[in-house]
């Protein structure tokens, strides 16, 4: 699992999930755990090790990750 630098609410990331499946969620707002508030991850090392550097927002993952995820279940429904 790798990030791009940038961070994102898990309310940001519900209501991206949401817009890529074209659907609407609810959130039900809880108390969270006591602790590390923010957390983004950093590909640094990976890019100094290899020269990899990330090209797609999460945004755009899930634009693509979504209809591939679909057909895969699909796909195993009609074989079950």
């Amino acid at each position: 699992n790798i990030g791009y630098g940038v961070g994102i609410s898990i309310l940001e990331l519900l209501n991206a999930i949401a817009e890529a499946a074209g659907t609407a969620i609810w959130p039900k707002f809880v108390a969270g755990p006591v602790g590390v508030k923010h957390i983004v991850v950093d590909y640094t090392k990976l890019r100094a090790e290899t020269g990899w550097m990330p090209t797609t927002t999460v945004r755009r993952g899930l634009e693509k990750t979504l209809p591939w995820l679909k057909q895969q279940l699909d796909m195993e429904r009609k074989s079950a």
